[in-house]
């Protein structure tokens, strides 16, 4: 039988994401981030994963840059403003 262990995944994610952050491997932390992001995440998680793409990450294997162009959009896309409702008379 399946049970919902959204939040336990998400809780542990944040955990790896804290323990990058911790021994400094962006590789890893960018990993993390991106998933919690895909759920939801925060404007300062994604605020940090754009900033840790402006360093030695574009140097690696990993398209760092694919990555900073995905936090972009995710961050542009929670500044939009929600149109209002038009009614007509």
């Amino acid at each position: 039988m399946a049970t919902d262990r959204t939040a336990e995944a998400l809780a542990d994610l944040e955990g790896a994401v804290a323990l990058a952050r911790q021994i400094g491997d962006p590789a890893l932390f960018l990993r993390g981030a991106s998933v919690l992001l895909a759920f939801g995440g925060t404007e300062v998680l994604a605020a940090e994963a754009h900033a840790v793409t402006d360093g030695p990450i574009l140097t690696m294997p990993f398209d760092g840059r694919a990555f900073r162009a995905s936090t972009l959009k995710w961050r542009r896309s929670r500044s939009r403003p929600v149109p209002s409702a038009r009614v007509s008379a």
